[in-house]
This record gives C-alpha cells, structure tokens and sequence, in this order.
C-alpha cells in the first residue's frame, strides 16, 4: 500500500477515535448506574378495606438510603429509611375502595433524586367484606 494511502487511513482513524471518545464517555457519565427489578413481598394479597398491609424487601436497596413508596399516581404514598443492610419494612391501611391496587418502590437518597435501585410492582385485592347472615 503506498505510503500517502497509510497515512491517509491512519489519519482517519484518529480523528474517529477522537470524535467517538468524547461521545462515549458523555454518554456513559448521564446514564447513573440503577438496579432494576429488585424483589419484595406483600402481605396480605387479598385484603378487606383498611386492613393492614405488610411490604418487605427481598432484595435490599444497594445501601442504606431511604425508600419511597406509592400506590400510583395521587394515591397512598409515604417514605422508610433502610438499615445499615438496606432492608427495609413498609407497613400501611389497604385502600377503602374495592378493587387491584399497584404498590411501586424505588431507593433513593431523596424524594427529588434519581432513584438507585428500583422494584418490581406489586399487586394487592382489595375485597369487600362478607356480609353478616342475618340472625336467627
């Protein structure tokens, strides 16, 4: 291969290197490392209105940081600390209206922070209660 051909290629080489780097590391640095689809439990799946709920993470927040909760948008919301270990217990009334109802969870440091760590949704029934037979 003549010469002017090699520099020529190697010159372009340079320069798409120089043009991507900048370009990769931009995009590496805006996207924060998340964890996704972390477990936990609720208890009971099947509640009466105003019932207690119990959540409990299976899979910790990465460290200890603070979790907030909802049962979507403009609904029940509310926000726990994690332990040293970054496990964490969310304790609640069930909703009165009958029906499914979502529980959402992220870790974060604050309310307005990009969340760490995220959880899968969680799904709890709200039922009505059975009417009492009639005595006699």
């Amino acid at each position: 291969m003549p010469k002017h051909l090699l520099a020529c290629l190697a010159m372009c080489l340079t320069m798409l290197v120089a043009l991507i780097g900048p370009l990769a590391a931009e995009t590496e640095s805006q996207s924060p490392a998340q964890k996704t689809d972390l477990t936990a439990t609720i208890a009971p799946l099947y509640a009466k209105p105003g019932e207690q709920m119990t959540v409990t993470a299976i899979q910790p927040c990465p460290q200890p940081m603070q979790v907030f909760w909802d049962l979507g948008p403009g609904a029940l919301s509310g926000n726990v600390q994690t332990g040293a270990d970054g496990k964490w217990v969310v304790h609640f009334a069930a909703p009165l209206t009958v029906g499914v109802v979502p529980f959402f969870a992220r870790c974060a440091f604050g309310i307005t922070a990009a969340p760490v760590a995220l959880y899968q949704q969680l799904n709890f029934t709200v039922v009505a209660p059975r009417p009492r037979p009639p005595a006699g």
